[in-house]
C-alpha cells in the first residue's frame, strides 16, 4: 500500500507530486486505487502462469526422481512418500509448492520463491549446495522470462502512465496520472509555485519559463500552485546541499531569461550544489531584506552563471558568508551603499578559488560593514576590497 502523502513531495488540491527515477509522477488517490486493482489484475495472472510453468517443471523432476528411487531401492520396494512435503519457510503444506533441488529435498511455496526472487536471494538447497543445484532459480526464471514487465516486479506507478512530450503547468492539473520525464518540455508561465516543487522540475524535466512565473515558500497546505496574481509573497528559507544533480539543471538554467523568476528570500544556505547558479535569473525585490546568505562550492561551474553577469541582486543581505568558488561571488553583488551589512565572511582555501579575482585586479565594493572576516587566499583579495567599516 503506498502513502501517498507521506511518499509525495507535493501536493495541489488532489494531486500529489512523486519524485521518481524516470521523472515527476502526478497522481491523485483515486487514480492510484485503479491502478492498484489493475496491478492485482496483472500479479494474479502472472501468478497463475508461473505456477503453470513450474508445475511442468516439477512433475518432471518429480518423475527422474521417482525413477531413481526405484533403482536405489527397488529390490526393496521401498519409496518416497511426497504427500507431506512442506515449505521450508512458511511451513505451508497446502497449494502449490516446488523443488528446491534436482532431488526434490526441500520445498518452497511459489509465494515464498516470489519473495526471495524479490530479494536477490540466491539461495540453494541445504544437501545439494555444494554441488552448486540451484535448480529452483533456473525454473522461475525460465517461468517469468526474461522480459517480463517489470524484470520480476510489477511497478505500481508506471502503468500505464501518460509520458506527454510537452506539458503546460497550470494550476487546474489534469484528472489522469502523468509522468513528466526528461523528455518532456515544461512551460512555467503566469504561475507561483513553490520552491520545492520547482528545484525539482528544474532537476527532472526540461522547464521552459516564459512569462510572470514565481517561485513562492513551500508549505502542506495543499497549494503548491497558483495564478501568478493570487501568489503570496512569503520570503523563501531556500536551503539545498545536493551535490549531485543531473545535466538537466544547467541545461535548464541556462535557457532561462535573466531576472524572469519574482522570488523574495529571507535565508538562503547553498552548499555544492549546481543550483548556486540560479540567482541571475532570480528577479528579487531590491527591498528584500535577506538575513543570511551563504554560498559555498568546490566546483568553478556551479558560479560560472553569475560571474558573467554584470552585477546580480541577492536583496538587502545582513550576513554574508562566500566560501570556495563563491568566493568570487562577492566581485558581482549589488550592494545597497544606504544598507548596512552586520557581518561579511570570505574564505577561498586553495588560490584557484580567487585567482579570477585577482588577476582582475578590480575593485570590489562592499559597502557599510559591521564586521569582516577573511581567511585562507581570499585574504589576497582585501587589498581590492572598499568598504567602510562601522
Amino acid at each position: 500500500m503506498i502513502d501517498l502523502a507521506h511518499e509525495s513531495f507535493a501536493k495541489h488540491g488532489d494531486c500529489f507530486f512523486l519524485e521518481e527515477d524516470g521523472g515527476v509522477l502526478i497522481i491523485t488517490d483515486a487514480l492510484l486505487e485503479n491502478e492498484r486493482e489493475e496491478i492485482q489484475k496483472k500479479k494474479q495472472f502472472l501468478y497463475e502462469q508461473r505456477q503453470k510453468v513450474l508445475e511442468v517443471a516439477k512433475q518432471r523432476v518429480l518423475e527422474v526422481t521417482k525413477q531413481k528411487d526405484l533403482e536405489r531401492h527397488g529390490m526393496l520396494e521401498i519409496k518416497r512418500d511426497f504427500s507431506g512435503a512442506a515449505c521450508i519457510d512458511c511451513l505451508e503444506k497446502k497449494g502449490f509448492l516446488f523443488p528446491l533441488c534436482k532431488e526434490a529435498h526441500y520445498y518452497n511455496c511459489l509465494e515464498c520463491l516470489d519473495e526471495a526472487v524479490k530479494d536477490n536471494n540466491k539461495f540453494a538447497c541445504s544437501r545439494c549446495k555444494e554441488e552448486g543445484d540451484r535448480f529452483w532459480m533456473g525454473e522461475y526464471r525460465k517461468a517469468v522470462g526474461e522480459n517480463e514487465e517489470g524484470g520480476l516486479r510489477l511497478s505500481a506507478l508506471v502503468t500505464r502512465l501518460q509520458t506527454p512530450d510537452s506539458f503546460s503547468l497550470t494550476h487546474d492539473l489534469p484528472n489522469e496520472a502523468v509522468l513528466l520525464t526528461d523528455q518532456t518540455a515544461v512551460t512555467l508561465s503566469n504561475i507561483a509555485i513553490s520552491e520545492k516543487l520547482f528545484f525539482v522540475l528544474l532537476e527532472k524535466t526540461k522547464i521552459t519559463v516564459t512569462e510572470n512565473l514565481s517561485i513562492t515558500e513551500h508549505t502542506d497546505n495543499g497549494v503548491c500552485i497558483r495564478e501568478n496574481s493570487m501568489a503570496i509573497n512569503s520570503p523563501l528559507r531556500l536551503t539545498i546541499t545536493k551535490e549531485s544533480v543531473s545535466s538537466l539543471v544547467p541545461e535548464n538554467i541556462g535557457r532561462i531569461p535573466p531576472n524572469s523568476i519574482g522570488c523574495s528570500l529571507e535565508e538562503v544556505v547553498l552548499h555544492d550544489t549546481g543550483f548556486i547558479s540560479i540567482f541571475p535569473k532570480l528577479r528579487i525585490n531590491e527591498d528584500c531584506e535577506v538575513e543570511y546568505l551563504w554560498l559555498h562550492t568546490k566546483r568553478k561551474e556551479h558560479v560560472a552563471e553569475i560571474l558573467q553577469q554584470d552585477q546580480t541582486s541577492f536583496g538587502r543581505v545582513k550576513n554574508i558568508s562566500l566560501s570556495g568558488y563563491a568566493a568570487c561571488v562577492i566581485t558581482k553583488m549589488i550592494i545597497h551603499e544606504d544598507f548596512e551589512v552586520e557581518n561579511l565572511t570570505l574564505d577561498a582555501s586553495e588560490k584557484e578559488h580567487v585567482s579570477e579575482i585577482l588577476a582582475q585586479k578590480q575593485k570590489i565594493y562592499v559597502g557599510r560593514v559591521k564586521q569582516i572576516y577573511i581567511t585562507d587566499y581570499a585574504v589576497r583579495i582585501s587589498k581590492n576590497m572598499q568598504c567602510v567599516l562601522s
